[in-house]
């Protein structure tokens, strides 16, 4: 082969190491500033949290795969968070009377201004598959939603809304 043929890989063999070296010397940016992101214990802080409107229904459904089981399933609650300091916590919470027993399941978000939180969502949970009477239509349960933070040093606790909620059986 001609040295003529070799120029284009040296050329690009040159390009890839003085890449290297840039980023080995200079860095890359990685996005947002650490230092903009608070490392507060949760539950500390504070913000401002509106709530969209609670669902009015939540469902529990039978599952094919899973030996019966049931799986409860609660819409996400949107929210808007403005004027975050610190790491606060905005608690979704589903209280509901199933078959005779009491059920709750919850997700809490830590707020922050390092990731996105205008949607909290509760997970979908499995029931076994006794827990779930298919002869009843329906249930009564609770959604609250809670906001705990810090204000002057003292913890704050306060129900941002709560209202009634139907979960609904689909067999």
């Amino acid at each position: 082969m001609e040295r003529t043929h070799y120029a284009p890989v040296v050329a690009g063999g040159l390009l890839v190491v003085t890449a290297l070296l840039v980023v080995a010397a200079v860095g890359v940016p990685t996005g947002a500033p650490q230092a903009d992101c608070d490392d507060a214990p949760a539950g500390t802080g504070s913000a401002s949290v509106s709530v969209a409107a609670l669902p009015d229904r939540a469902t529990v459904e039978r599952q094919q795969f899973d030996g019966g089981a049931w799986r409860l399933s609660v819409p996400d609650l949107g929210v808007r968070v403005d004027d975050v300091r610190g790491r606060p916590t905005v608690t979704y919470k589903l209280r509901a009377n199933v078959s005779g027993r009491t059920l709750a399941v919850a997700s809490t978000a830590i707020l922050g201004r390092c990731h996105d939180t205008s949607r909290i969502g509760i997970e979908a949970t499995l029931l076994e598959p006794d827990r779930v009477d298919e002869t009843d239509s329906a249930y009564d349960g609770r959604l609250t939603v809670t906001y705990r933070g810090t204000r002057d040093g003292d913890r704050v606790e306060r129900e941002l809304t709560g209202g009634n909620v139907t979960v609904v059986v689909r067999g």
